[in-house]
């Protein structure tokens, strides 16, 4: 893409309202950022916290911070928010409860992320194929990686698997453990279980090949 297409392509993206432009600072604004990215961690919010205080344009600053603001208030409050993008407020204040799978508003009952019918109709999909145990891991797995459990997130880790279809060793952390144990394989310090599971899905697959 040439400078002078990507130029006309974000005319066009602002004139349809999915981006806002700084042609002074050259930066780019996507408006629902927080509608699809919600930092649930301490540490993710101080990544948001300090990437906000790097942006060079007033304009589109004012406006991350007033976005920001609104997303932090349903949990916590504006007051809040509003002082730890200011950098004044503790590093230690405790998120909201509700993850790792929690069944509340927004999430499918394996704790998939949902933002509209069709996420909840692709989540329900997802819970049928693969069942609810390895979902609810595969969430947790990502959410460990602060990466926020989207449908289409869930499916790719899940097909990164391999793809198994609803079976048996597969289908808790204690099955794959048990299982793995008598091919003699243990999980490494530090591996997480989806890691774990493709290990042994190597295994087997060298065994039979």
């Amino acid at each position: 893409m040439t400078s002078s297409s990507l130029a006309d392509a974000l005319a066009e993206f602002q004139h349809r309202g999915l981006v806002e432009l700084d042609p002074v600072t050259g930066e780019v604004l996507l408006p629902d950022w927080f509608r699809f990215y919600v930092p649930r961690t301490p540490a993710a919010r101080g990544a948001v916290e300090s990437a906000i205080n790097k942006i060079l344009s007033t304009v589109l600053q004012r406006k991350v911070e007033k976005s920001y603001e609104s997303m932090a208030s349903a949990g916590k409050g504006k007051d809040k928010a509003k002082a730890k993008v200011k950098g004044k407020a503790s590093s230690k204040e405790e998120e909201p409860s509700g993850g790792g799978g929690a069944n509340i508003p927004g999430r499918s009952k394996a704790g998939i992320r949902c933002w509209s019918p069709d996420d909840l109709d692709g989540a329900l999909a997802i819970e049928q194929k693969y069942g609810l145990d390895r979902v609810r891991t595969a969430v947790v797995e990502l959410e460990l990686k602060e990466v926020d459990p989207l449908p289409s997130r869930v499916s790719r880790a899940l097909q990164e698997e391999g793809q198994q279809p609803i079976g048996a060793w597969w289908q808790s952390d204690a099955a794959t453990i048990d299982f793995a144990s008598q091919l003699g394989l243990e999980a490494y310090r530090g591996e997480t279980m989806n890691a774990f599971r493709q290990r042994v899905s190597q295994h087997l697959q060298r065994d039979h090949a």
